[in-house]
């Protein structure tokens, strides 16, 4: 989740799928893969259903877990 892309809350399920679909879709296109690899860039996408399910595991982090891991990395 190098760069994710959110929408705002409440966005209508219709339209939330409609832009996955197209990010989906052009995560996949051809053209544009052949753009990221002449700019030599990584595309290792992730879909939204998955970045969702992502998020609501984080968030799902016990506490105390969360606090040593900021303990661990300074933050």
């Amino acid at each position: 989740m190098g760069r994710p892309y959110i929408a705002p809350k409440g966005v209508p399920a219709d339209r939330l799928a409609a832009l996955r679909a197209a990010f989906d879709a052009t995560m996949k296109d051809p053209e544009f893969l052949a753009d990221t690899e002449k700019q030599h860039l990584a595309v290792t996408p992730m879909t939204g259903a998955e970045v969702e399910t992502f998020i609501k595991d984080l968030y799902r982090t016990p506490p105390d877990i969360a606090c040593r891991r900021r303990e661990i990395s300074g933050d």
